[in-house]
C-alpha cells in the first residue's frame, strides 16, 4: 500500500520568492480557498517520501502574514510549515549578500511602551526544535547537502547561519536610522531584519496543536550602504538569488525528514497542561523578581531553554514560554530549585522568602520520587575446565555459569570429553552447547593445565548462532586461568598468595602500573626473579612458552608459587618491541579491575594481537568443579 504523502505549506511575501519556491515542486496546480485565496500545490519527492507542498503568498507585512498563515494552516492542516523569502543583513561580519539565515527565534521588535524613552517589551516566536537541529546540522557540515540543490548559475556557494531574526513593519534602509541603532542596542544578536516572520510564528504557535515551523531568509541586501554600492548586482537579481538560496535550504530540510522515525516533530509532551495550572503557578511567583528567577534557573536549563529566558522581560512572557513548551515537569523542577535555593542560597544570591502559595503548589504537583535504580549486576562468566586425561591432548570438559551470585553446573554431561590437539568435532559440540546455555554471557574463562597453555583458545570454534563453526574471538571474550592452581592439593596455599597479589593489582593506578610489571624477554627459569614476596603482580613474558615439558612445568611451578595473577606471553615468536608496547596499552587501571573488561579490550584488538596469550586469575571466583586431583607429571 503506497505511503500517504506528508503535507508542507511554504509561505512567501513577494512574487519573486513564490516563483523560486515553485521551481522545486513538480506538477503544480492551483487550489482555491473558500474565502477566495488562490494557492498553488505540487509534489516534492526525496528519500522515498512524497511531500504535498502548498505555496502561499501572504503579501508584505506582519499583520497580513499572521492572517494568511492562520487561514492556510487551517485549510491545509500541514505537518510542517516554512516562511521563505528575502531579508536585510544586520550583522555584516556574519552574513553577506546571498547568504541564508534560518531562525532560532524571531523578535517582534516594535513591541514596547512609548514613554520619554521607548521601553522595549520583547515579544518573540520560537522555531521548531527539530527544524533548528536539521538546519544546524547543515550549517556545521563540511559538505552541506542543501548546496547541491542550487542551480548551476548560483556562482559562489552561499553560507548558512542559524540564529535570531528581527521583524517589524518598517523598511530599514540605513545604519544611521534610529531603527537600525535601536536594533543593534536591544537585539544585538539578530542576524537579519524582515517584515513577516513574527506574525507567521505567532499564528503557528497560538494553535492548540503546536506545529513545527521555521523562517528561512536569503540576504538580498545589507543595511550598510543599502542599494548604494555601484558594484553590486541590481536589487531584482539579488532578490531572485537570495530567494533561490532560501528555497534550496527549505527543501533540503524537507528531504531530511524520516517519517518512520517521527522526525516530523510529532508533539508528545510529558503532560497536557491546562491553562489553569500555569495561571495558578504564576500567581504564586508575583513576589519573586524575574532577575532572581533567571539567575536561579539558568544553570538548570538546556541551551535552548536558556535562549528563551534571555529574551524575557516580565512574568507574562515567561508564562507564555511555559504554555508554549507545555512541560509541567520542567516547571516542577524550576519551582523545586527555587525552594531549595531559598533554604540554602547559592553564592551571589541574597536571602529571600518563598511564598507559602508556591510551596503549596509544589506539594500539589511534585511527583513522587522514583526509587533509585538497582545497581548494575556484575558481569556473568562461563567457566570451562579442561582436565587432562592423557598425554595426547584428551581432556575431560567441565562447564559452569557464574551469574548474579548463582552457579549453574548443569551445562554439559559429566562424561563430556574432547581433544585440544587439532580441536575436533567433540570439543566444538561441547563448547557450542555451553556457550548456547550461557546465552548472553560474553566472557569465557578457560581453566587450562600447564600442558595446554600453548593452545590459542581464542581460535577454538563454537557455534556463534548461525549453525556454523566460528572462532571464539569473533563473538566471545576469552581468557586463560590456571586449572592447576584451582584443582591441585596445594590450591588453598596458592590461592593465599594469589589473593595477596590480587590486592596489589587492584590498588594500582595509572602512575604505577609500569613499575609493577615483571618484564622478561629471554626466558631462563633459573634466573626468573619472582617469588611469593614479589611486588610484580603482572608478568610480561615477551617470548613463547618452553617446548620442553620439564621447562614448562618448572615455569608454571614458579609462577604458581609467586601468586602472580596476570601473565602475558606469545603463541609465536614475537617482535619484542611492538608486543611490549601493545601490552602496555592494555594495562590500564580500568582493565585490571575486572577480567571481563580486559578480555573485551583484547578481543576488540585481536586483529592486531593474533598471537597474544593472557592468563588472568581472579581469586574471588573459584569453580565448583575444582576437586583434588593427582598432580600430573609430564610423561617420560
Amino acid at each position: 500500500m503506497p505511503q500517504a504523502p506528508l503535507k508542507a505549506v511554504i509561505f512567501t511575501a513577494l512574487p519573486v520568492e513564490f516563483q523560486e519556491v515553485r521551481q522545486f515542486v513538480a506538477g503544480v496546480q492551483r487550489v482555491k480557498h473558500p474565502l477566495g485565496n488562490v494557492y498553488e500545490q505540487g509534489a516534492f519527492q526525496a528519500n522515498g517520501q512524497v511531500w504535498q507542498v502548498s505555496i502561499v503568498q501572504t503579501g508584505v507585512g506582519d499583520s497580513k502574514s499572521a492572517l494568511q498563515t492562520e487561514r492556510a494552516v487551517t485549510f491545509f492542516d500541514p505537518d510542517v510549515v516554512f516562511f521563505v523569502g528575502v531579508a536585510g543583513g544586520l550583522k555584516t561580519d556574519d552574513v553577506g549578500i546571498g547568504d541564508v539565515v534560518a531562525s532560532t527565534k524571531v523578535y517582534g521588535y516594535e513591541s514596547g511602551k512609548a514613554e520619554e524613552e521607548f521601553k522595549t517589551r520583547p515579544e518573540f516566536g520560537l522555531s521548531g526544535f527539530g527544524l533548528i537541529e536539521e538546519a544546524s546540522a547543515e550549517e556545521r557540515s563540511e559538505t552541506p547537502a542543501w548546496l547541491t540543490r542550487l542551480n548551476a548559475s548560483a556562482g559562489v556557494d552561499p553560507k548558512l547561519k542559524v540564529g535570531p531574526i528581527a521583524v517589524g513593519e518598517k523598511v530599514v534602509a540605513s545604519t544611521k536610522s534610529s531603527v537600525c541603532q535601536f536594533l543593534r542596542q536591544h537585539y544585538s544578536d539578530a542576524l537579519a531584519v524582515e517584515m513577516e516572520g513574527y506574525g507567521f510564528l505567532a499564528a503557528v504557535n497560538a494553535r492548540s496543536r503546536p506545529l513545527p515551523a521555521i523562517v528561512i531568509r536569503g540576504i538580498s541586501d545589507l543595511i550598510d550602504n543599502k542599494n548604494d554600492d555601484t558594484h553590486q548586482e541590481p536589487e531584482a537579481v539579488r532578490q531572485q538569488k537570495a530567494s533561490h538560496h532560501a528555497s534550496a535550504l527549505a527543501f533540503q530540510l524537507l528531504a531530511s525528514y524520516a517519517p518512520a522515525q517521527g522526525l516530523i516533530e510529532q508533539y508528545r509532551p510529558p503532560r497536557q497542561v491546562n491553562d489553569a495550572v500555569w495561571n495558578h503557578l504564576f500567581s504564586c511567583l508575583q513576589d519573586i523578581p524575574l532577575s532572581l528567577l533567571v539567575a536561579l534557573f539558568t544553570d538548570q536549563l538546556s541551551p535552548e531553554q536558556r535562549d528563551i529566558l534571555g529574551a524575557l522581560g516580565n512574568l507574562t512572557l515567561l508564562r507564555q514560554a511555559f504554555r508554549r513548551l507545555d512541560n509541567l515537569d520542567l516547571a516542577i523542577a524550576w519551582v523545586g530549585h527555587i525552594i531549595r535555593s531559598a533554604e540554602h542560597p547559592p553564592a551571589g544570591i541574597d536571602a529571600f522568602e518563598v511564598p507559602l502559595a508556591l510551596t503549596a503548589w509544589y506539594a500539589e504537583y511534585h511527583p513522587t520520587e522514583p526509587p533509585p535504580p538497582p545497581p548494575p549486576s556484575p558481569p556473568g562468566y562461563l567457566l570451562i575446565g579442561l582436565e587432562p586425561k592423557d598425554d595426547q591432548g584428551r581432556v575431560a570438559i567441565m562447564a559452569e555459569l557464574h551469574k548474579d551470585g548463582a552457579i549453574d553446573s548443569d551445562l554439559l554431561s559429566p562424561d563430556a570429553e574432547g581433544s585440544v590437539k587439532e580441536p575436533e568435532e567433540a570439543l566444538y559440540q561441547h563448547l557450542s552447547q555451553a556457550v548456547s546455555k550461557a546465552e548472553k554471557v560474553k566472557t569465557i574463562e578457560f581453566f587450562l593445565s600447564w600442558q595446554h597453555l600453548c593452545c590459542p583458545i581464542h581460535e577454538w570454534k563454537a557455534d556463534g548462532g548461525l549453525g556454523s563453526p566460528t572462532p571464539l574471538r569473533r563473538f566471545r571474550n576469552t581468557v586463560v586461568r590456571s586449572l592447576d592452581r584451582a584443582m591441585l592439593g596445594r590450591a588453598d596455599e596458592w590461592f593465599d598468595t594469589l589473593t595477596q597479589q590480587w590486592e596489589r593489582l587492584q590498588a594500582l593506578d595509572a602512575d604505577n602500573i609500569s613499575e609493577c610489571c615483571h618484564h622478561v624477554e629471554l626466558l631462563d627459569c633459573d634466573k626468573l626473579d619472582v617469588d611469593d614476596e614479589s611486588k610484580h603482580p603482572i608478568l610480561k613474558l615477551l617470548t613463547v612458552l618452553p617446548d620442553d615439558k620439564d621447562d614448562l612445568l618448572n615455569l608454571l611451578t614458579i609462577l604458581l608459587n609467586s601468586g602472580i595473577p596476570v601473565w602475558f606471553w606469545a603463541y609465536k615468536t614475537p617482535d619484542v618491541t611492538p608486543l611490549s608496547s601493545a601490552i602496555n596499552q592494555l594495562l590500564t587501571a580500568d582493565n585490571l579491575k575486572e577480567v571481563a573488561t580486559l578480555a573485551e579490550t583484547i578481543r576488540k584488538r585481536r586483529k592486531d594481537l593474533p598471537h597474544l596469550g593472557v592468563l588472568f586469575d581472579c581469586p574471588t571466583r573459584r569453580p565448583a568443579f575444582a576437586s583434588v586431583s593427582p598432580y600430573r607429571q609430564p610423561a617420560a
